[in-house]
């Protein structure tokens, strides 16, 4: 049984609110930890924590948060970002790589604008991907005299070509490269309740988000209100914590 490694990136644009949010949510999604996330994010992990970036996690009867065995379910994160923040922007990569061996190894993709979450599902090092990484990397021998010194270069070393390997000494991301393979696809932004309650099980996620943001008495916390059919239940609530944190900017 092997393990899981590789690294998570997040470029995202929003308001001051929407931005302390996100990174809120990110703290929340790594419930061992107590790392204060901070935009953008670009981490590498030589073993990935228990992170629900990696989809739903499990709790032990020790109280201690894992992920299941098996493929973790990784396009969950960026689908509720989408459905949290319909009026931010953001780009999102994850690299999964697993232990015993770097074939196949998923590398997920997501671009959300304009209300639109697209997402691609790549895969390096892929099997049936060989020749074209080949042929890529010839056109690039071909065309550019320091690529070609490269290659050279390589050949003293390698008796025989693993045109992978020379794609990551030829190009400048070499990752993007092999991903650019495939096709990216839209996808629905949705919450997913059972998703949510496995990493927060404190009532509404998006509720608990927006109240802590009434606390920290953040001015754009009005028109986020606005974006979303909250219950008047809810509003009645975000109403009475506002005069508590000294709030008066809350008119939804």
């Amino acid at each position: 049984m092997g393990y899981y490694s590789g690294r998570i990136t997040l470029d995202f644009s929003g308001t001051n609110c929407e931005k302390q949010m996100m990174e809120k949510l990110l703290q929340l999604m790594e419930p061992e930890s107590e790392v204060e996330w901070a935009l953008p994010l670009d981490e590498v992990f030589d073993y990935y924590p228990a992170t629900a970036l990696l989809g739903s996690l499990k709790k032990g009867d020790d109280g201690e948060y894992y992920i299941p065995f098996g493929v973790p379910d990784y396009e969950l994160a960026p689908i509720l970002f989408a459905a949290l923040f319909p009026a931010s922007r953001f780009r999102y990569s994850i690299i999964l790589k697993y232990s015993v061996s770097l074939d196949d190894t998923p590398y997920l993709t997501a671009v959300y604008e304009d209300n639109k979450l697209m997402m691609r599902d790549s895969y390096l090092y892929g099997s049936g991907d060989e020749e074209r990484i080949a042929e890529i990397c010839r056109k690039m021998i071909e065309t550019d005299s320091v690529a070609r010194k490269k290659y050279e270069q390589y050949l003293e070393d390698e008796d025989e070509v693993n045109w992978f390997f020379l794609l990551e000494n030829l190009a400048d991301d070499p990752y993007e490269t092999m991903a650019s393979l495939y096709r990216y696809r839209q996808v629905l932004p949705l919450r997913n309740k059972k998703y949510e309650r496995s990493f927060f099980m404190d009532g509404d996620l998006q509720e608990y988000l927006v109240c802590e943001q009434i606390r920290k008495h953040n001015l754009s916390i009005g028109e986020y209100i606005q974006q979303f059919e909250f219950t008047e239940e809810q509003l009645e609530k975000f109403r009475a914590i506002a005069p508590e944190s000294n709030y008066t900017d809350l008119t939804a």
